[in-house]
């Protein structure tokens, strides 16, 4: 396959320059600017593909593409069902912005999307409109892993996100999809549609639980990340993620005593009042039992906003955790900014450790700094006994994981 040049002729201040003309009204031929601008970011970083894609309707469609001569993967007006794209899991908080090998991201790479597109090195951002909601994202990918495209080329990709949305918004009438979109997702959150599986964590030691994950489930069976997602893009995203919250709190009696629960919640969630009402309505006897659990599901904008609100559940006996410990830049940053009481390492880490010794000296690392940092250690995704062994051996003091516990019903 022909790559696309890496150097060409598209001048990045001329590109902004295009789009900030079409955010300022001043293009009449909109729909061939939003080429231009597509095209241009696909050739200036030296992609194989570009495209801006939209939500509407439970499916994420490509409304502009552009391809490097040689390549024909996708065209305007195809879709996909949102739950199956990677920018669902990119919106959702579950995949990074930034995927250097689709191929290996646990967060992806489950998605026979992947494959079927021949992705390698991927990029993504949501095009965010003024009242929060999600048009689509602005993406693009190469079908071999480059190691040339890096977590800073987001920034052109945010930046012309940004003014492709005033236009976007502008352009937007009222949908009848879009609203449909919206009423199914406030009528879940009004009729209480979501309900809560837990899985156990175990002490490693002797294997006796000494907490549970609360995780959402739909009626539809739908995967939760498509839920969070579609919420995201009509604006009501933090709305869903306090129900869930409020639901899973509502487990916590059911829960044998000395035993915590892990409730999963965005930055943007714990920052708004929805859920700092949740919260603020409990005992202290009840929230010294809580472990917030912080997702990535709208990125991280503002930490010493985010410290502030952690500090005050902290003061009330919360307990903050960060997840994907080991798995890149990102989650190692997030335990940086906001000191968790728990890590988790990620299954990428966890998963073969027991035949890796590379694996392990990252494990005995990261363990050795959260006792230096006074933080305890949960290892997710366990499947072998082996490996349990020698995580345990290693100094991890708790897992959880198919081995130790599926999700399931709250124990009786």
């Amino acid at each position: 396959m022909v790559r696309a040049a890496r150097t060409g002729p598209v001048d990045l201040p001329g590109l902004v320059k295009v789009a900030g003309d079409l955010a300022a009204g001043r293009r009449e031929d909109a729909d061939e600017t939003l080429q231009v601008v597509v095209s241009g970011l696909r050739e200036y970083l030296g992609l194989d593909v570009a495209f801006l894609g939209e939500f509407r309707g439970g499916r994420r469609r490509f409304r502009v593409v552009s391809e490097a001569p040689g390549h024909h993967t996708i065209s305007p007006g195809e879709g996909d069902p949102i739950e199956e794209t990677f920018c669902a899991r990119v919106v959702a908080g579950r995949a990074p912005e930034h995927i250097p090998d689709a191929e290996r991201e646990p967060g992806v790479n489950d998605l026979p999307i992947g494959r079927t597109l021949g992705i390698g090195t991927y990029l993504s951002v949501p095009v965010r409109l003024s009242d929060g909601s999600v048009y689509g994202t602005l993406c693009g990918f190469t079908h071999e892993p480059d190691p040339l495209l890096q977590e800073r080329e987001l920034g052109v990709l945010r930046l012309l996100a940004r003014l492709l949305a005033t236009h976007l918004e502008r352009e937007r009438r009222p949908d009848a999809e879009l609203d449909e979109d919206r009423a199914r997702v406030a009528q879940a959150i009004a009729g209480h549609a979501a309900h809560v599986v837990v899985q156990p964590v175990l002490s490693l030691r002797d294997r006796s639980v000494v907490g549970y994950e609360a995780l959402s489930r739909f009626p539809d069976g739908a995967p939760p990340d498509g839920w969070f997602a579609l919420a995201t893009t009509v604006g009501l995203g933090v709305e869903l993620e306090a129900e869930s919250v409020r639901t899973a709190l509502g487990v916590m009696p059911a829960l044998r005593p000395g035993t915590y629960l892990a409730v999963n919640a965005s930055a943007a969630a714990l920052c708004s009042s929805e859920v700092s009402d949740v919260l603020a309505a409990l005992d202290d006897a009840t929230l010294q039992r809580v472990v917030v659990e912080l997702t990535e599901q709208t990125g991280i904008a503002d930490y010493d906003e985010l410290r502030a609100r952690l500090a005050a559940l902290r003061a009330r006996g919360v307990r903050v955790a960060v997840d994907d410990a080991g798995s890149g830049h990102a989650g190692l940053h997030r335990i940086l900014e906001v000191s968790p009481d728990l890590i988790k390492l990620d299954r990428t880490l966890v998963q073969g450790v027991a035949g890796d010794e590379v694996r392990q000296s990252l494990v005995s690392a990261l363990t050795w700094f959260s006792r230096r940092s006074g933080a305890q250690v949960v290892a997710e995704g366990i499947e072998t006994e082996a490996d349990a062994r020698v995580l345990a051996r290693l100094g991890v003091p708790f897992g959880q994981g198919l081995l130790l516990g599926a999700p399931g019903p709250v124990p009786s």
